[in-house]
Formats: structure tokens, sequence, C-alpha cells
């Protein structure tokens, strides 16, 4: 009766040592460290730094509440050390495998059906050429052409009707893959110039729409800067796109579909680089800010700043952690109230079209140009894309705080 417990205790803590064993801490240019084990990134505070770093030289839980006492002069008890080993075990080994290995978390989880495109060797080869478009009079230069060959296009050339044909719009789709296939391959490219390895550029499904996305992990180690940098090699690689597609409408100037590539490229490099949907331009403010874990902490802090503000000493004000809460809110107001705005004016129109011309609803969709269901595509990704944040950001800390 008093062997299980003992030995299941043991067996865990044996398991701990020996995910320890195989953990390296990094420091960062910020407050936390990086833990990294076989491929598995996190970040951990300066206190679970110390546990950490104690435990790797074989210390036992209460030799580390002596030493921090000691040396430090943390109060800590056993149970809040092993509670910390604990939180450090479930990050090295999120399965919980009886076995101790450590498993790679998967980065891009809410990615589903993924298919490897360009393995390691096969990109760090193709990155090595491509690196040196980071150099920064090279930046320099072709940023500033970018600039201003689109700024030039809508500013001095006519912006031809965009009707597009079936094939045309099959066809302006794959180009479109490729350029963000090319968005990818700039992040990675943005990785090598800065000395880390990227892992691969794979396809998958998000939600229910396909996406490309590089595994450039090993960015996590770098400075602010550097990963800065990185998180804005997809947009800089799509800035060249578009001065070349300016050169192409330049010379074709007629074209419908080069003109809605090129519409669509400078639609998704703004897009990317809001900083209210998880992609570049939130992993920039996050890093700019030093604010991990950004959409998380933003959805309840209005809250509790205002449940705690007769406390003393009141909380510093987190300012750009405030000023994205707040916005961010802003922006899914804004966007759902015109997403049900535009849904109710087709809805409207539709039945509208239907009534007057004595159609069937058959009749009437074979007839409607193809633009009108491109435009329902992103209207259902943007609608599915938001809910789905709010839902897993969201959902559990109301459920929380209320």
């Amino acid at each position: 009766m008093g062997f299980l417990p003992f030995f299941l205790s043991y067996h865990h803590k044996i398991i701990i040592k020996m995910n320890l064993e195989q953990l390296e801490l990094k420091p960062t240019d910020g407050e936390q460290y990086l833990a990294v084990a076989n491929g598995n990134y996190f970040y951990i505070g300066p206190l679970l730094y110390e546990i950490a770093v104690r435990a790797k030289s074989l210390r036992s839980p209460v030799e580390i509440v002596e030493d921090l006492k000691r040396d430090l002069a943390v109060d800590i008890n056993i149970d809040q050390v092993q509670s910390a080993l604990d939180s450090i075990g479930k990050q090295i080994n999120p399965a919980g495998d009886a076995d101790g290995k450590t498993h790679a978390r998967q980065r891009s989880s809410y990615i589903h059906f993924k298919v490897k495109l360009l393995g390691d060797d096969l990109l760090d080869r193709l990155t090595n050429s491509l690196s040196i478009l980071f150099n920064i009079p090279v930046a320099i230069v072709l940023t500033t052409i970018s600039v201003l060959a689109t700024a030039g296009y809508y500013l001095f050339m006519s912006q031809p009707v965009v009707s597009l044909s079936g094939a045309e719009l099959f066809s302006a789709y794959l180009v479109l893959f490729g350029i963000f296939f090319i968005h990818e391959l700039g992040h990675a490219a943005a990785t090598k110039h800065f000395g880390m390895k990227p892992h691969e550029i794979s396809f998958g499904f998000y939600l229910i729409f396909p996406v490309f996305f590089a595994d450039v992990s090993e960015a996590w180690s770098l400075n602010k800067r550097k990963r800065i940098a990185i998180n804005l090699g997809g947009v800089y690689f799509q800035a060249i796109v578009s001065a070349i597609l300016v050169g192409c409408v330049a010379a074709n100037p007629g074209s419908s579909i080069l003109a809605t590539l090129l519409y669509t490229n400078i639609f998704v490099i703004v897009y990317s680089l809001m900083p209210f949907l998880r992609y570049d331009g939130y992993w920039i403010y996050s890093d700019f800010f030093n604010l991990p874990n950004l959409m998380g902490r933003s959805i309840m802090y209005p809250y509790s700043l205002w449940k705690f503000r007769h406390e003393s000493p009141r909380e510093k004000i987190n300012w750009p952690l405030l000023v994205y809460s707040v916005s961010s809110y802003l922006f899914f107001i804004v966007m759902f109230y015109f997403i049900g705005r535009y849904v109710a004016k087709s809805i409207e129109y539709v039945s509208g079209e239907v009534g007057a011309n004595t159609l069937d609803w058959g009749q009437f969709f074979s007839e409607m140009p193809y633009s009108f269901y491109f435009r329902a595509m992103i209207i259902i990704f943007m609608t599915s894309f938001l809910t789905y944040r709010l839902f897993r950001f969201g959902r559990k800390k109301f459920i929380e705080n209320f």
C-alpha cells in the first residue's frame, strides 16, 4: 500500500530528471529565458530558470529550496518547486508519455493535413543564396523600389476593371499560392541570414482553408531585433513580388488577371501586418514590446485593471498591452459590423434580383460573376477566423474571471 505511491512518485521524478538532462537554457534580450529540448521551444521566467538550472545539476527539491533561500533570498517551499518542475516537464513532454522522452510541441497545432514541401536540406541550400537579400543595403534598395513602384501604380496608372473568367480565376489562385509560398520562403531566408537553420516549408489547412507555413523555431533564440526582421521577411519578399507585378501590369495595362494578383498581393501584405490576428504583425508587436502570450493576456486586461483599481499599491499600467487590448476589441467589433452589413446587403440584392427577374435560385447563381464567389470566400474565411480566435482565446479567460 505504501510502496506503490512511493514507486509512482520516484518514477515521476526519474522522468523529470531525464527530461531536464536534455533541456538547454539560453538567455534572451528580455527578462525571460529560452528553453529548448529536441525541437521544443518555450520561454520561462527568471525564477523557473533558477529552479531548472539546479534541477539539471541533479539537486533534489529540498536542496533547491535551500539553495534559493541561501543564494537569492527567495521564500519558496518544496511543493512550489515540485509544481515548477512539473510545469517544465509538461512543456517538454506535453503528451505525458511514460517513457520520459521529449516530443516537439506542434508549432502549428491549428493546421491540419500537413504536407512537407521543402525539407531541411533543400531549404537550407535554397536560402543560402536568398539570404543575401537581407543585407541592409540590399534590403533598403529593394524596399524603396517596391514602395515607389506600388505608389506610382496607384497614383499615375489607370487601373483596369477586374472581370475574370473561370479559367483566369483558377490561374490567379495558382499564382497566389506561389506568392504565399514565396512569403514563407522570406521567413526562412531571413532565418538563414541570421545564422539559424530553417527546418521546412509545409502546406496544410487552417480551418477549411489551404495555407503555407515555415518552421523557423530556431529564431526564438535570437534577439528582439532579429526576430522582428524574420517576421518581416515574408512581407519583404511579397513587396519584391509587388514591384515585379507592377512592371508586368505596366507592360500589359489591360490585364485583369495581373491587376487582380497585384491587388490581392498588397491586401495580403496589409492583412499579414495586422497585429490583431496571429500573423506577422502580431509577433512583431509581441516582440517589440516584450509581450509574450499577447492575445491571451489582452482579453481580460482592461477588466483586470478595473477590478483591482482600488488595491494598494496599484499595478502599474502596461500601456502597450492596454492599447493592444482596446484596439483589438474595436477591430473585432468593426470587422463583425462590416461583415454583417455586407452579408445583409448581399442577401437583399440576391433576393431582389431573383424576384425581379422571376428566376429560380439555381438559374440566378449560375449567372453570378465569379468575383461574387471570390468575395464570398473571403467573408467566410474572415468570419470563421474571427469566431474561432475569439472562442479559442476568449472562452476560457471569461469563464475563469466570471
